[in-house]
């Protein structure tokens, strides 16, 4: 059980830096949209694939820990209440860890969003006043 736990521990640290990774790459698109380095975007895109990928698979490998452990449907606090103290200690801070950064990624992307559109909504405007309409931007009701 220590070594599964162990691992499970590892993937938990691992998938917090991944998903830390991915919201610096989110507030890097923010800001190169906000100053109109929209050549830097595909660069960020593939990026944040190669991250997606490593996260997929490190998801993968918590399930299977958890799956190991007897936690195949429990929640973080599901896990933490049915724990011996010293494993609680254990888990917590890396639990706590993820949450806050995947906020803080949800937050990043949230701005990157927002940026982005505002930053194509402009280009709309001006391709509009020059008379070269781009059906590619236009909302959808």
């Amino acid at each position: 059980m220590d070594n599964t736990l162990n691992e499970f521990a590892c993937s938990i640290t691992l998938i917090t830096d991944t998903v830390k990774e991915l919201r610096q790459i989110e507030e890097q698109k923010a800001i190169s949209a906000s100053e109109g380095r929209h050549d830097k975007m595909d660069e960020f895109l593939k990026q944040e694939q190669v991250f997606l990928l490593k996260l997929r698979g490190l998801e993968q490998s918590r399930l299977r820990c958890m799956e190991a452990m007897g936690w195949k449907d429990l929640t973080f606090r599901g896990i933490l209440s049915g724990l011996p103290k010293a494993q609680k200690e254990r888990l917590l801070p890396l639990f706590t860890d993820l949450d806050r950064e995947l906020g803080l990624l949800l937050d990043a992307k949230d701005s990157a969003q927002r940026i982005i559109t505002l930053r194509l909504a402009e280009f709309q405007q001006a391709l509009l006043k020059r008379g070269q309409s781009n059906q590619l931007f236009e909302r959808k009701a």
